[in-house]
């Protein structure tokens, strides 16, 4: 395909990640392998430990080279594709050399988790798969094919890759997947957003600062709030519904001088709430509640469906993600927790607030995970979407 009818055809993902104009046509000569202007990223930066174990990378990306800003495409390559958790399981049970290869990637991007996994009762394969898939949050990245599309794909990158840290005062480098619909084959390249000299680290933007307003929804006694705190978030608001609940943690905050604002609201309605007043929103369960089928309904399963012309009553969570959508700032972040399928999740994606026409909820990650088997839980693999509220 010629790069003018290649790159008509994907500068909606182009666009999507503001992949500047005059890079468009290395990105088509690196997908294509073309001879050109653009470079590996093992080219033209090294590693080296890093004095300080920011989001548990062990190494730094450092340039080993100037990087004039976005004057050149570097391609960085996938050591792995999976398109779910089982899929990835089932992948590294049938392939040594994957898990091996897997194995020695996060040993030398990542810190050891030092909870233990041997187990008597599994073969040593087994033991490998569980170490990796418990490690996959740290290294593995998604894409999701198409605005309205419940498909998404997981992908792991080489060790500089997955050894890029995050800092957003000092973020200089963009990376951005990209789907070749010709190869029907996922690529990955990047380019640097302003200059960088010679042994200075690339850094990707980061989810949230730690001075930014985090929203904690349905908070109910979770360590969630103290946890945050401890990890030096300093303004977090926590809200529940249940006014003997959050008299309960106010005491807790103020005997144990958390520094956390605990407040009783109604998520379907938020009155009181400023619109863009926060900058993230941490839900980890409680829009799921809403979606539970009553028990005398629930014969098929557990959920709600989540469609255009759904059946079920949504009208507590459709209420929920328009005030969420209200009250965040452009930009602004929503990370959601739950057990239920991307398939049945993603309509929710939908609802808009309805004070502001202009905008949608982009999703920039989708992390599907699994418990290791030495938690003892019910539960056998949930997801984190993380979520960006776009101006449009």
């Amino acid at each position: 395909m010629h790069a003018e009818a290649w790159l008509a055809l994907h500068l909606p993902q182009l666009t999507h990640y503001n992949a500047p104009h005059h890079l468009h046509k290395q990105i088509y000569d690196c997908i294509h392998e073309n001879e050109g202007d653009w470079s590996d990223l093992d080219a033209v930066a090294t590693t080296k430990a890093a004095s300080e174990t920011t989001n548990r990378r062990k190494l730094r990306v450092e340039a080993s080279m100037p990087l004039p800003a976005a004057e050149k495409v570097l391609r960085v390559a996938h050591e792995w594709n999976f398109t779910s958790i089982p899929d990835a399981q089932t992948q590294l049970r049938h392939n040594e050399a994957l898990r091996s290869k897997i194995i020695q990637l996060a040993e030398d991007a990542i810190l050891e988790d030092k909870e233990a996994i041997e187990s008597e009762e599994e073969s040593e394969k087994e033991q490998e798969v569980e170490r990796i898939i418990r490690q996959l949050h740290l290294l593995a990245f998604s894409i999701r094919f198409g605005a309205k599309s419940d498909e998404m794909a997981y992908y792991v990158l080489n060790t500089l890759g997955s050894s890029l840290r995050e800092n957003d005062d000092e973020r200089n480098l963009q990376v951005m997947p990209i789907f070749c619909m010709e190869q029907q084959k996922l690529f990955s390249v990047a380019w640097t957003t302003r200059d960088v000299p010679s042994g200075v680290e690339l850094l990707l933007n980061s989810y949230i600062l730690k001075t930014q307003r985090v929203l904690i929804a349905g908070t109910g006694t979770s360590r969630l709030p103290l946890e945050m705190a401890l990890d030096g978030y300093t303004d977090i608001v926590a809200v529940d519904y249940a006014a003997n609940v959050i008299e309960k943690m106010q005491t807790r905050s103020k005997e144990n001088n958390w520094g956390v604002r605990f407040l009783e609201a109604d998520l379907t309605q938020m009155k009181g709430w400023e619109s863009n007043s926060v900058d993230c929103v941490v839900d980890k369960g409680c829009l799921d509640a809403m979606l539970l089928q009553p028990e005398t309904d629930a014969v098929d399963t557990n959920w709600k469906l989540v469609a255009p012309e759904s059946p079920d009553d949504l009208s507590d969570v459709k209420n929920s993600m328009q005030q969420l959508a209200r009250v965040l700032r452009p930009d602004g972040l929503l990370f959601f927790l739950t057990f239920g399928s991307p398939s049945n999740r993603v309509n929710m994606f939908d609802w808009t607030s309805d004070t502001e026409e202009c905008m949608e909820w982009d999703i920039l990650q989708c992390l599907e995970m699994s418990p290791t088997r030495s938690q003892h839980t019910f539960v056998t693999r949930f997801y984190l979407f993380v979520v960006r509220k776009k101006l449009i």
